[in-house]
């Protein structure tokens, strides 16, 4: 099962075993080989690696989260990022970053990424990002939500990580977006965003309804 994937990617997926107690809809997560986009809410620190690690269990190769660049600076930490083909994604880089993205799609691979950016509270989502829409709409490739219940209180950002398997992963139908990219690519500026809000609005929706967490009130 684990042939060519990395040592980090591995551990990822063994470490996860020990808190993820269900898995929810995993049949709608992407196949092997298929293009997409992951989006899922952002609780705890460690959600891209339990995130991935499902990933990598269902399609057997891993897929390319995007993750602030701070931890990429420390040697340990940026070396397992980096051997589990992270994209760093800061301020300065943001551009080249979802570039780096766009271009893993568009060779048939996943890229997952945090629309909200950074970790929410508990008790609403954060409004969107436009990184996660503009990946679909200029790749075309589906949006695939998901929604982590739990790692908030395995992983506290105030206090040590617990020893509970209690989190859940649910993931809902893919969101397709081969019409909306093509009416982007065809669209002037103004209707390019509109389309890229659009498209935020409706995949945090859809991961509110699935991590259980109420949208911002600018997604009602």
């Amino acid at each position: 099962m684990f042939k060519s994937l990395s040592l980090a990617t591995c551990g990822c997926y063994l470490a996860s075993r020990a808190v993820v107690r269900a898995v929810v809809g995993k049949e709608h997560l992407p196949a092997t080989g298929q293009a997409g986009v992951v989006v899922c809410n952002h609780n705890s620190l460690m959600d891209g690696a339990l995130l991935c690690a499902e990933l990598i269990m269902k399609t057997r190769t891993p897929p390319h989260p995007l993750v602030i660049a701070d931890p990429f600076a420390h040697p340990l930490l940026g070396w397992f990022l980096r051997t589990a083909q992270a994209i760093p994604l800061d301020r300065k880089n943001a551009p080249a970053a979802l570039q780096l993205a766009l271009g893993y799609l568009r060779r048939g691979e996943i890229a997952t990424i945090f629309p909200e950016g950074h970790l929410n509270q508990g008790r609403h989502l954060r409004l969107a990002r436009p990184g996660a829409a503009w990946l679909a709409l200029e790749s075309g490739a589906p949006v695939f939500p998901c929604g982590l219940r739990g790692t908030a209180t395995v992983f506290p950002l105030d206090a040590r990580p617990r020893c509970a398997r209690v989190v859940e992963l649910h993931c809902g139908e893919p969101v397709a977006t081969a019409e909306l990219s093509r009416r982007y690519h065809g669209a002037n500026r103004a209707e390019r965003l509109a389309l890229c809000q659009e498209l935020s609005r409706t995949m945090m929706r859809r991961i509110a309804d699935l991590c259980g967490i109420p949208p911002h009130r600018k997604n009602n």
